[in-house]
Parts: C-alpha cells; sequence; structure tokens
C-alpha cells in the first residue's frame, strides 16, 4: 500500500529493527508515496508501536534453542522407543530438516542416517541415499550399499511420492503440512505392495 513519507520516515528506525538493505533502496526509488496529511494522526504511533512489537517477538526468538525444544525431545524419544528398526521421518521444509539433522544424536535407537534435502540433493544423490536406507525395495532384494546400509531416514518431502522404502516400518510425520494429503503421500512410502511388514507405525506430530 501507500508509504508515510515526511521528514522523520520510517526506515529512519532501520538501525533497531534490522531493515533489509533492498527495503531501503526500495522505499528511496521512486515508490509511489503520500503526503502525511493523508493519513491519520496516530498512524505514526502505529507504525512505531507495530516495530516495537516485531523487535520483541525477534528477540523471543533468538533466545530459543533446540536444548528446550520439546517437539525434538518428543521426536528423540519417538525414535528410541519405535518398535521399527527402520524410520522414515519427514518434514515440510529444508530447514526443519537441517535443524533436525544438526541437534539429533549421530546414532539415535542405534540407527545411523541419510538425510536427504530437495534443494540440496540432485536426482542421484537422493537416489544413493535412499539405496542405503532401502536398499532391498529401491534397488534389488540382495543389493548391499557400498557406504553401508542406514536405518533412519531424515527428508523433505521431495520423496514423498513414488519411491518405494517399503522396507522401512514406521513413518513420522514431523508437521502437519498444509494439504493433510501430503501425510498419506508419507505414509504411502512404506503402506506398498511388497512389504515384508504385517503392521506399519505411523505417527502425525501436532
Amino acid at each position: 500500500g501507500p508509504l508515510l513519507v515526511d521528514e522523520r520516515p520510517v526506515i529512519g528506525e532501520e538501525g533497531e529493527a534490522g531493515l533489509a538493505t533492498w527495503i531501503e533502496e526500495a522505499l528511496e526509488g521512486g515508490v509511489e508515496a503520500r503526503p502525511r496529511e493523508d493519513f491519520a494522526e496516530e498512524y505514526p504511533d502505529d507504525v512505531a508501536a507495530d516495530l516495537g512489537l516485531l523487535v520483541r517477538i525477534r528477540d523471543e526468538l533468538e533466545g530459543l534453542d533446540a536444548s528446550g525444544d520439546p517437539k525434538l525431545a518428543l521426536l528423540r524419544d519417538l525414535l528410541e522407543s519405535s518398535p521399527a528398526q527402520k524410520v522414515a521421518v519427514f518434514a515440510t521444509y529444508a530447514a526443519t530438516v537441517r535443524y533436525l539433522d544438526e541437534h539429533l544424536p549421530a546414532a539415535i535407537g542405534g540407527r545411523d542416517r541419510v538425510t536427504v534435502i530437495g534443494g540440496d540433493t540432485t536426482p542421484d544423490q537422493r537416489l544413493g541415499a535412499l539405496s542405503r536406507f532401502a536398499p532391498h525395495t529401491v534397488v534389488r532384494e540382495d543389493y548391499e550399499p557400498a557406504d553401508g546400509e542406514v536405518d533412519l531416514l531424515l527428508a523433505t518431502d521431495v520423496i514423498s511420492e513414488g519411491q518405494n522404502i517399503q522396507q522401512a516400518q514406521a513413518v513420522v510425520s514431523y508437521d502437519m503440512p498444509w494439504n493433510p494429503q501430503r501425510v498419506v503421500q508419507r505414509n504411502g512410502r512404506v503402506i506398498r505392495l511388497k512389504s515384508e511388514h504385517d503392521s506399519v507405525f505411523l505417527t502425525t506430530m501436532l
């Protein structure tokens, strides 16, 4: 919408909020502007209040860390207690999967892992990782991966469709995607023909 421009422009508070340089440049570069008198008298105070709220939210978020994350702790408990040998953990965002990979123990529940993030991997790299996690269903029944087999997969939804990882017996959805059909697709990676399991374990974390 229109920007308020006067002798004390909003961008003057940039240092407090950490305003991105490109926003400054956009504000200075011929963006449509209207004089201050077109706005209600309390408008600058409302903008200042919003800025203060955003700064407070930012500061509170910076105080968060993995050691006090109850959802991460619950995932650790799930992985340590799961009766399944092989577990696939899905999350919607690459940043979430990186966070899990960084903060989970190296071999949680006795399982070494591979991590597959869509934007960080090529199709060949994804196939290589999956062949370590589910070599008998991704490659062939007698395949033994050169880098060793692993029993935990952390992944974004890049592999939630079309991949045969039914050698695994459990799927954990770390989040509920906007479209719940995504959870069905995640679960469908292990609920497939030629599964060796009589039952599977499906968990969605909310």
